[in-house]
């Protein structure tokens, strides 16, 4: 290897390196302040001369330091060579065999799919379980008379799965109702940079989304 590329290599290792630790040090900093806070909002909501207003307060300030500790939590599981066998992916093709998996589960309609191929560096069989386990999670909370509509599109430098389901979800209406279970697909797409999402829309729509970054291919 020529020197000023070796040289360049070994800046770009180092800072990969550097990064790691510095997320690292720095969700272990946080942590103290915010376990803190924790355990004051969650000794305020002991307090029987508490006003309903001042625990509902409190009880939301729990709730949101309570997501927030989790996000912390996922800055351990910073992306990193041995987390992730990258190589490029096509995300229409991974896309289409999922949806081939599930259509004997469900009606699918595919509103929206890219007619060509949407490549991305990425490690393949995580984001192929991340999208079935998304799907099946929609599939499995959804009435099994439910219609599918698939959308996926590239926005910017993402890639963009919506997917909803019409008929409302399968729980019945004296039980309360979440929205469906998307925890490995989220920790498979953290991994990546990306995202997962899910609801019940007040028309009874139940929706996910998956977004992930486009990579650059060094096909």
């Amino acid at each position: 290897m020529e020197p000023h590329l070796q040289l360049t290599a070994n800046k770009s290792e180092a800072l990969q390196k550097i990064r790691k630790h510095w997320v690292s040090r720095t969700a272990h900093d946080i942590r103290g302040p915010l376990f803190a806070g924790r355990g004051y909002a969650r000794l305020l909501l002991q307090e029987p001369d508490v006003t309903a207003t001042q625990r509902k307060y409190a009880a939301n300030i729990l709730e949101n330091m309570n997501r927030l500790a989790e996000l912390v939590g996922a800055l351990g599981d910073f992306p990193s060579e041995s987390a992730l066998d990258l190589n490029p992916v096509d995300l229409r093709d991974l896309l289409h065999r999922a949806l081939d998996t599930m259509r004997a589960r469900a009606t699918l309609h595919l509103a929206c799919v890219p007619n060509e191929p949407v490549w991305t560096v990425a490690d393949g069989a995580k984001v192929s379980t991340a999208v079935h386990k998304l799907l099946t999670s929609l599939v499995d909370f959804s009435r099994s008379d439910a219609r599918i509509e698939v959308r996926a599109s590239q926005e910017d430098d993402e890639f963009v799965l919506r997917c909803f389901a019409s008929g409302g979800p399968a729980t019945p209406p004296d039980q309360p109702c979440d929205a469906p279970d998307i925890d490995t697909a989220s920790r498979i797409l953290r991994l990546h940079g990306g995202t997962a999402s899910a609801g019940v829309a007040s028309t009874g729509v139940v929706h996910v989304t998956l977004r992930l970054p486009l990579i650059e291919s060094f096909r």
